[in-house]
């Protein structure tokens, strides 16, 4: 990942930047977990293939909860190995809504019903626009977690130079 920022949103500190995309990541994920839970109970008034769509996106906004509770305990004990889940995960669900918002125009580019094109444009739209500001939220917890290491590598080299034993690096 070779992309990296100074700062998040032009005025915003990489650790306060990190800390509030986790909170706001995890808030969105809890949310997702009270939306798609009672409509997954709901299982008898459902298609069967509905229910297991809802059941499945239940279990992932769960593991969402999981990993960005991961980033921010990550981001407020300074630890840049706990952010590495929610790299992973945000860089993977970014490039896929991005492949998906291009399979939607190209397939809205054969559809002639009116009705379904404005549905289907504002669904493409709002994945766009999800998977650019998650890729965007990655590059900044990255940089921030680049910070981390950096940081850790300097205090931990500054700690053996002045320990009684002498230690070389190989």
């Amino acid at each position: 990942m070779c992309l990296s920022v100074d700062n998040c949103c032009c005025c915003i500190s990489l650790e306060l930047g990190t800390k509030l995309i986790g909170i706001l990541y995890t808030l969105l994920s809890l949310c997702a977990v009270l939306v798609y839970v009672p409509l997954a109970v709901m299982s008898d008034s459902l298609p069967q293939t509905r229910l297991i769509f809802y059941a499945t996106l239940a279990v992932l906004a769960v593991i969402e909860i999981l990993i960005g509770s991961l980033l921010i305990h990550g981001a407020f004990k300074r630890k840049p190995q706990f952010t590495w889940p929610w790299l992973i995960l945000a860089w993977w669900k970014g490039l896929v809504l991005l492949v998906l918002t291009v399979v939607g125009m190209v397939l809205l580019t054969f559809n002639r019903d009116i009705d379904t094109i404005t549905e289907t444009s504002a669904v493409i739209s709002v994945y766009f626009v999800y998977s650019a500001l998650l890729l965007y939220f990655a590059v900044v917890v990255n940089s921030r977690r680049q910070e981390l290491v950096h940081e850790n590598y300097w205090a931990n080299k500054h700690m053996l130079r002045h320990a009684k034993t002498q230690y070389y690096y190989v």
